[in-house]
């Protein structure tokens, strides 16, 4: 089965998810990588004892999410839930804890045997200071597919 192939783009203002298109048609992707960036930059609904970063805003997540609170089932990770925290230690950390609950399910499924996440804050040359996550996904055949996502939660600190 394959999905409609999505990439990471830091070349951006922001760094975002994006189509890939070749011989005008959409690139489809066979492998997982897909699936990682769905899993990790899909909003998550929040639970009703989550903090919001705007209450406003509400609990945010894919449509279908609506029923997540009965099924347990959701799409996505909270990683949002962070996006106007402060770069620190913390943060690190819970960029790690969500990023790894949004992909377990990949080992729940079988997809995966294991995955390692790993955060780094990352010093850029602008005097600024950014968060990098690294997704190792290991396979049920041992094979290892290296991920990273750079231009998380850029600012000072």
């Amino acid at each position: 089965m394959s999905d409609i192939k999505l990439t990471w783009n830091i070349d951006v203002l922001e760094a975002i998810a994006q189509f890939i298109v070749a011989d005008n048609d959409v690139e489809m992707d066979a492998g997982i990588e897909t699936l990682v960036i769905v899993s990790l930059f899909t909003d998550a609904r929040a639970n009703v004892d989550d903090v919001l970063p705007d209450p406003a805003g509400g609990r945010r997540g894919w449509w279908a999410d609506s029923t997540s609170d009965k099924t347990g089932d959701s799409v996505g990770s909270k990683l949002w839930l962070h996006e106007r925290d402060k770069l620190n230690d913390q943060l690190i950390l819970n960029i790690q804890k969500r990023a790894q609950d949004a992909l377990k399910w990949m080992t729940d499924e079988g997809l995966a045997k294991s995955i390692v996440v790993n955060t780094e804050r990352l010093h850029l040359d602008s005097g600024d200071y950014s968060v990098a996550l690294s997704v190792e996904i290991i396979k049920p055949d041992g094979k290892k597919l290296p991920y990273k996502f750079e231009g998380l939660w850029e600012g000072t600190v």
